[in-house]
């Protein structure tokens, strides 16, 4: 897209699949390496429910005002509840 930030909020296709431009990224962003662009994952209802697959890793954005460390504590809350929610498939699964 050239880094054309006025493509934001316009529709492309993809493999002729239509998506809305949500962002853009720096131009040295580059996860994973070579990527061009990023998709909704399209899960199957039985995908979506597997709790047993742990195979994705995930990035997101500070908000404002937000430190690393608040965010860390934050995840690790959250793996913990996990954890003790779902023990077969979330226990252990601390890092983040």
């Amino acid at each position: 897209m050239g880094a054309d930030h006025a493509i934001v909020g316009k529709d492309v296709l993809l493999n002729g699949q239509k998506y809305t431009v949500i962002g853009i990224m720096p131009s040295d962003f580059d996860f994973p390496v070579g990527a061009e662009a990023w998709a909704p994952l399209d899960f199957t209802a039985s995908e979506g429910s597997d709790r047993a697959t742990h195979y994705f890793e995930v990035f997101g954005r500070l908000r404002s005002g937000v430190s690393k460390a608040k965010a860390q504590d934050d995840l690790e809350s959250i793996a913990a509840r996990l954890g003790r929610d779902y023990p077969a498939t979330n226990a252990g699964h601390t890092r983040a």
